[in-house]
């Protein structure tokens, strides 16, 4: 079994009761809002959730955690792209059709064609036609190995047969604000940017995979910015350059399977406090032996249905109203 050598980084010992403590120290150490609930989902995968009451300085955040031990892992562990042929759906039901062990949303979407991704996309070999070449940051695998996470480049559609592209996460070698400066003006512009975030990294060395989602723009979670963002998976011990940062807002969830339904875990900001789970075009699955995959995703944009007497181009409507 290979061992992390990252800190805190610690395994399960055969037959040991409980995990050790997973959560790096640099956040550990911090006051939390109740204690941090930790579980093993399967071998190499764990889930962790962790409620800081005053993360940084601003207030209090609230953080989950996939963290994929790909030396660990079993063999039928991989991560997949989940996405539905006809209509968009909620990460948690895509995961249960799926029979994923944990998925979160995906990337970004036009706003007026929800089907044609914002930046590159490929599933299972097939190329979703996008608006963009590809985004500062990108997900690329194939199944059952450790992704590359890193800057995009169209070479990964030829070496990967999946690729999720999103963001950078900017921020490299710069400091973090001065939380301390309560002035108004400061505290406004630290803040420029904050929400609910899922963003992914990689600690190469290890082959370790982290999965992050936070909640955001709520009284018990201010959420995140870019370089908060940053600073979070660097804590975790991900290289500076093998980050991403995914679709975020009200697309922002984890979920996890329990028995037969996948139980959504983060707190999605979309009509708070009743916390609707957003419709996405795809999901990032984490599947094990019991999990299948959807049908192949038709390449190409789908037709724009034709309403009303002048025949006005209107979207295809995706799910219910």
């Amino acid at each position: 079994m290979g061992m992390w050598k990252w800190g805190i980084a610690l395994v399960l010992a055969a037959g040991a009761e409980a995990a050790a403590p997973l959560l790096p120290a640099a956040l550990a150490e911090k006051e939390m809002v109740e204690e941090p609930e930790q579980r093993e989902l399967a071998p190499g995968v764990t889930y962790v959730k962790a409620h800081f009451k005053d993360m940084l300085g601003d207030g209090p955040v609230a953080t989950y955690w996939l963290v994929v031990s790909w030396d660990d892992a079993a063999p039928d562990i991989t991560l997949a792209i989940a996405r539905h042929a006809e209509r968009r759906m909620r990460p948690s039901a895509l995961a249960e059709e799926t029979r994923a062990l944990a998925t979160v949303n995906g990337t970004y979407h036009s706003t007026t064609d929800p089907s044609t991704p914002f930046y590159q996309l490929k599933v299972d070999g097939v190329l979703i036609p996008s608006m963009h070449k590809g985004g500062d940051g990108t997900l690329a695998f194939n199944r059952g190995e450790m992704p590359y996470i890193g800057r995009f480049s169209t070479n990964l559609l030829a070496r990967y047969d999946n690729v999720l592209s999103g963001d950078g996460v900017p921020g490299l070698g710069k400091p973090l604000p001065d939380y301390s400066n309560k002035d108004p003006a400061a505290v406004k512009k630290r803040g420029a940017g904050r929400g609910p975030r899922t963003f992914a990294g990689n600690i190469v060395s290890n082959r370790v995979t982290v999965i992050g989602v936070t909640d955001g723009r709520m009284k018990r979670s201010i959420g995140v910015n870019y370089i908060e963002a940053r600073y979070l998976l660097e804590c975790w011990g991900c290289d500076p350059q093998a980050l991403v940062s995914l679709d975020g807002g009200g697309s922002s969830v984890m979920a996890i399977r329990e028995g037969e339904k996948c139980v959504i875990q983060s707190v999605p900001s979309d009509a708070y406090p009743v916390s609707i789970e957003r419709r996405v075009a795809e999901a990032l699955q984490i599947h094990d032996g019991k999990s299948r995959r959807l049908a192949p995703p038709k390449s190409g944009r789908r037709r724009l249905r034709r309403r009303g007497k002048l025949g006005r181009l209107t979207p295809p409507r995706f799910g219910p109203p």
